[in-house]
């Protein structure tokens, strides 16, 4: 059963699979100040995934593709009530430069996008896209129906680098995990290994005890059988009580895999865990305590992301904690050692917990990176408020983990103007390191965000 505080935690995750209650693409209604929108990107800072008529209420992902000044995005049009059933939504990805303008020599339409679909009805919701060595994309998401909550399948797709679909991955360019698996589950990160092999985490998706998997797949779509129990690990932090994992990553070298989420204790909270295996799954034991590192045992808090540094010498761990005394939710940025173990230069060991504003109850990181032309300077972005009232929000760090309060005139945080982040998007360098790609919506369409930090 999953405690209040991670409850609230997955229904703002699904409402990221929805359509926008009305005004919630304007963050007017946040106290901060305004982020700095990098207005030599695409118009004003933006580039606002318009189609005429097309819906795309989100940007889900954004990719800079290998040895290219060129980006792929993808988006879609979210569940919306009162659309016939079977429905087919909008849902594609887009290729567009440094500079924010279209590429239409990407796929066959001449306007620089190309379909994605899931499935021959219903809503396909991509969530992540990755481009192999060989410059072709894979793409991970939902195939969902809005009218049958239970018919979620996720779903892997591959795609050659024009965007055509791929016919020799999988089924005809699908690969539905849900029923290759056997299992009701949720995409939470997938990476792609040096030899080809595909690795994607999950978690259960329907009610009962908390439950996570590594699944781990052939370059062609296939369960892995020489991994684990047929292709399947099942992923334990806490046997007696479950354990729900977030997100995966891979190292640079491609050796290692770092997975985190929280596992609920018998006091009934939850505790926030990293923790380091190698690709064939076997925990790391140099690695915190037997590959695995509790945050902080005795908080209530949930690992939203884990940053790995450049030279791999450190991680950035960006989430939220549940604050007993004042009954809110902070914001919570920490910094760890390669070994798991706590970095003292940063915060003297200890996570950094920040309210956005005086006024909110709820806020949380989602990501968080090392600016690479700073010292060391650290900027996160992710959402605060009170209640439904939520707005997007970025912040800056010096490196010792002290808000840094010369960003957004004065404030360490800042919101921006009449667009919202995606919850649990991503957010990539641009051409200026000082500029942010954020996956998000704005002025009504999906848009890619370029924000200045």
């Amino acid at each position: 059963m999953e405690p209040t505080f991670s409850s609230k935690h997955l229904a703002m995750e699904e409402q990221a699979f929805k359509a926008p209650s009305h005004g919630s693409h304007s963050d007017r209604a946040s106290p901060l100040n305004p982020l700095q929108y990098d207005e030599t990107f695409g118009g004003n800072g933006k580039l606002l995934i318009d189609m005429g008529g097309r819906k795309t209420f989100w940007v889900s992902s954004i990719v800079q593709l290998r040895n290219s000044s060129k980006y792929l995005a993808t988006y879609y049009e979210g569940l919306t009530p009162g659309n016939p059933a079977p429905y087919i939504n909008n849902s594609g990805a887009v290729c567009f430069d440094s500079s924010g303008n279209i590429d239409t020599s990407f796929g066959t339409r001449g306007d620089g996008t190309v379909d994605i679909r899931f499935g021959a009805t219903d809503y396909s919701l991509p969530q992540q896209i990755i481009q192999l060595v060989n410059g072709q994309l894979l793409i991970i998401g939902q195939h969902r129906r809005f009218s049958d909550p239970q018919l979620m399948n996720v779903i892997m797709s591959r795609l050659l680098p024009d965007g055509r679909v791929d016919t020799s991955f999988g089924n005809e360019g699908l690969v539905n995990l849900t029923a290759l698996t056997n299992r009701a589950i949720r995409a939470v990160g997938t990476v792609v290994l040096p030899d080809g092999k595909i690795i994607l985490a999950a978690t259960i998706a329907e009610e009962g005890p908390l439950r996570s998997f590594l699944i781990r797949l052939t370059a062609n779509g296939q369960l892995d059988e020489s991994f684990a129990d047929q292709g399947v690990l099942e992923f334990q932090r806490s046997a007696a009580k479950g354990t729900r994992l977030y997100g995966l990553k891979l190292n640079a070298m491609g050796t290692h895999l770092f997975t985190y989420g929280y596992y609920p204790v018998p006091a009934g909270y939850a505790v926030g865990f990293m923790a380091r295996l190698n690709t064939n799954g076997n925990l790391d034991p140099g690695f915190g305590q037997d590959g695995f590192v509790d945050l902080e045992p005795d908080e209530e808090i949930h690992i939203q992301d884990v940053s790995i540094s450049s030279d791999e010498t450190h991680l950035l761990v960006s989430g939220s904690h549940f604050n007993r005394t004042l009954g809110i939710v902070e914001s919570l940025l920490a910094r760890r050692l390669a070994n798991g173990k706590a970095d003292e230069r940063f915060n003297q060991g200890k996570p950094v917990y920040l309210r956005c504003h005086p006024t909110s109850t709820e806020d949380a990181w989602n990501y968080a990176s090392t600016l690479i032309d700073e010292a060391g300077k650290i900027v996160a972005f992710g959402r605060g408020g009170v209640g439904i009232d939520t707005w997007s929000v970025a912040g800056r760090f010096h490196a010792t983990g002290k808000p840094d309060t010369s960003f957004t005139d004065g404030s360490s945080v800042g919101s921006p103007f009449n667009a919202s982040f995606l919850f649990r998007g991503n957010y990539i360098e641009g051409a200026n390191p000082r500029t942010i790609l954020c996956a998000g919506a704005a002025e009504g369409f999906g848009a890619v965000l370029a924000i200045k930090v």
